[in-house]
């Protein structure tokens, strides 16, 4: 299936074929076979892509810390990223890392801060007793959660904001995080903080870490029929299963605009702009969009104050998902 991109480009991290950004949605083509693939997941640090398709098979695209951009990985079922890192689920049930981190966020031990393109499996044994199996990864710019199939959560990298739980610290390896009180479901990583939620009948959720922009002190209490949750690097989002967004959190560049009055079927959420696209198939952006990942129709300081339909190719009948992150747009057919 095709895949479309636009923002930030400088590393090449679009893949197409140039490193200019763009403001407009364009095939990627340095995706090998990407006609043929189906994606499933789009992961995005600061200057490389992962592309995870449904056959296990997990391309970069940019400047992955001295990965090779032709790279390809297999047998990987989830996947994500920090600033200069790559965290990978194998279908082994291994956590495996690409990339660099000097907080941690290789989760590997306070002496290793650079795979130098090879990649190293991360030891969780000792925070997961139960050999539970990982369900979800999430990541931002300096720490990564995962996401246990029995609602625990663990987590590794930089937690100096309480972040991954107390003690508040760099956690060097994986550490369970404690006191949760609800078995998670779903976890959603910003810059300094993480959000997590329970079951989506009773919605009970917790950020852990900084208050700034009261990302924690305006949260609600239950997020009830939830259907997704993520976050920028400063706020935080819950896409309800009746297609209300509500969010919260920083807005200093417009983060927290939405289509007013549409029915949302899907969201994702990048550095500091989101995309989501409506029950009829309209796609649009907010946030900071200095690098076009919003789009063209930005005012003088690159932000798009309110939701704007993003044009999408002739070619494009229906938008099957979304990805957005650091200053990158993306979404496939």
């Amino acid at each position: 299936m095709p895949i479309y991109a636009w923002g930030s480009n400088g590393s090449g991290q679009l893949g197409v074929g140039h490193q200019a950004d763009l403001s407009q949605p364009t095939q990627s083509v340095e995706i090998p076979n990407a006609s043929h693939m189906i994606p499933k997941a789009i992961a995005a640090g600061g200057n490389h892509t992962l592309i995870l398709d449904t056959s296990g098979c997990l391309h970069f695209i940019g400047s992955a810390s001295g990965v090779a951009v032709e790279t390809i990985f297999q047998r990987i079922k989830l996947c994500s990223a920090t600033w200069d890192a790559s965290i990978l689920y194998t279908t082994s049930d291994k956590v495996i890392v690409l990339g660099k981190g000097e907080r941690g966020e290789l989760g590997c031990g306070r002496n290793i801060k650079d795979t130098s393109g090879s990649p190293i499996e991360v030891d969780i044994s000792a925070a997961n007793l139960e050999n539970a199996a990982i369900v979800q990864l999430a990541s931002s710019i300096h720490h990564t959660v995962a996401v246990l199939s029995d609602g625990n959560v663990i987590g590794w990298g930089n937690g100096r904001k309480g972040q991954l739980g107390e003690p508040a610290d760099i956690i060097w390896e994986p550490r369970k995080i404690s006191g949760i009180g609800f078995k998670v479901v779903q976890a959603a990583c910003g810059q300094g903080f993480t959000f997590l939620v329970g079951e989506t009948k009773l919605g009970q959720c917790v950020v852990l870490g900084h208050d700034k922009f009261d990302v924690k002190s305006a949260a609600p209490k239950f997020v009830a029929n939830w259907k997704t949750v993520g976050a920028t690097w400063g706020s935080v989002f819950v896409l309800f299963e009746d297609g209300s967004l509500e969010s919260w959190g920083r807005n200093d560049h417009a983060q927290l605009a939405s289509p007013n009055g549409s029915e949302i079927a899907q969201i994702a959420l990048g550095s500091e702009h989101a995309l989501a696209i409506t029950i009829d198939d309209k796609l649009y952006a907010w946030g900071w969009g200095e690098h076009g990942n919003c789009g063209p129709d930005t005012d003088e300081t690159g932000d798009a104050k309110e939701a704007k339909e993003i044009k999408v190719p002739t070619e494009v009948s229906k938008i099957q998902g979304l990805a957005a992150g650091c200053a990158t747009s993306w979404f496939w057919t």
